[in-house]
């Protein structure tokens, strides 16, 4: 029935790698501070505890993985502390 009609549909599937390298860019030059996103860092050890956290979204928007970090468990916000809207 959509081809009758020719009906066009599209959707978003991601970012392109343009997106990403501007993005990346503007990090590095100062031009956007994305510190607000980051609620949470942890280790290599910690990326199954981090997708865990992450299911709770008053409390967690980003953590960042850092290989040399030894936590398993995300720390940044105070346990139980709601974040705040950026």
């Amino acid at each position: 029935m959509a081809i009758n009609k020719e009906i066009e549909l599209r959707f978003v599937v991601g970012y392109t790698p343009l997106e990403f390298r501007d993005t990346l860019h503007m990090l590095a030059d100062g031009k956007v501070n994305g510190t607000a996103m980051v609620t949470g860092t942890v280790g290599l050890s910690g990326v199954e505890s981090a997708f865990t956290a992450l299911g709770s979204p008053e409390r967690h928007a980003k953590i960042l993985i850092d290989p040399r970090d030894l936590g398993e468990v995300p720390r940044g916000l105070e346990a139980g502390q709601p974040r705040s809207p950026a």
